[in-house]
């Protein structure tokens, strides 16, 4: 049986990657989206191949963002795309772990890539918990909030659709020892491209004032509208943005907004007191992480990391 080789994901990879993936998962995806993917922001990834053969028979990619920690600034990975080729499950049953093994060696550690997380299904999960230290992060909860028609408070302005988002932090987190993504205007811009008609966005002014006090990025499809960002401002303000933003949500055909995030999700109480409530899941993810850094704590970390929608590549 010939040898595995590993190597880095580079550019001209795209093509036999993407036809790979579409052998593994049944599901074409286009070059453009694989170069928005892996080449339009700060992503890496390894790639397992037998002698010779140019047909990849693992991937085990990562987009990478900055964020801080206990006073720190520290590289997290998001596990995005991972596969093994149907050929090669029978040949190399373990060409997976491997690669995914290669992957951390070459780009995990002090210095580099100091957490990956990721939201595999149950039986990519029981692989990684098994032959990857995978751990299980918060539980994820569902949320649903019908739209609503009415008009929202007075003495507002809504700034409708976002052409360029500013650069905000979402609120609350910074109060808590919590993960939180230090993402720059390049990575939202990449992560919403709101000229793609399937996101929208909003921004709240008082009236006559630029400084944006509210924000929300949602992804629609069909008649759901997918919440991935939220910048509410103070209470006073949260229940007249929210009642125009879901009128207007209305008016195209939005029957119900959707979103996910942690279960101890700081913001969960002012969600609630817009109207969200429970659901069942919409999708069967486990949340799971690994770290590569023994500085950081990783029982702190399964309970503070508090992560949304936003923070997977699912919408």
């Amino acid at each position: 049986m010939p040898e595995l080789r590993f190597r880095p994901f580079v550019a001209s990879d795209l093509p036999a990657l993407a036809h790979a993936f579409a052998a593994a998962f049944h599901v074409p995806r286009s070059l453009e989206q694989w170069r928005h993917c892996m080449l339009d922001t700060e992503a890496c990834g390894m790639l397992a191949f037998a002698a010779d053969d140019p047909t990849p028979l693992a991937f085990y990619g990562a987009t990478v963002r900055e964020a801080s920690w206990c006073g720190q600034s520290i590289k997290v990975g998001q596990i995005v795309d991972v596969f093994s080729h149907p050929k090669a499950r029978e040949a190399y049953p373990a060409v997976f772990v491997h690669n995914a093994q290669a992957f951390y060696a070459q780009f995990c550690g002090a210095g580099a890539i100091q957490m990956l997380y990721g939201y595999p299904s149950k039986g990519p999960w029981r692989q990684g918990e098994r032959a990857l230290q995978y751990q299980r992060l918060q539980a994820p909860l569902w949320l649903q909030c019908l739209s609503d028609g009415r008009l929202g408070s007075q003495g507002l302005s809504m700034a409708g659709q976002v052409v360029k988002l500013v650069d905000l932090q979402l609120t609350a987190l910074p109060q808590h020892k919590a993960l939180c993504f230090a993402d720059s205007s390049a990575y939202r811009q990449w992560r919403y491209p709101l000229s793609d008609s399937r996101y929208l966005g909003y921004g709240l002014h008082g009236i006559g004032e630029a400084r944006r006090l509210g924000e929300l990025v949602f992804r629609l499809k069909g008649d759901t509208a997918y919440l991935l960002r939220w910048q509410l401002p103070d209470q006073a303000l949260s229940g007249g943005f929210w009642l125009r933003v879901t009128r207007q949500l209305a008016n195209r055909g939005v029957a119900r907004i959707q979103l996910m995030l942690a279960q101890q999700h700081p913001e969960l109480a002012r969600l609630a007191d817009l109207g969200f409530a429970g659901i069942a899941p919409v999708l069967p993810l486990i949340p799971c992480f690994r770290v590569f850094d023994a500085q950081l704590d990783t029982t702190a970390l399964q309970s503070a990391f508090y992560y949304s929608l936003a923070d997977t590549d699912l919408y």
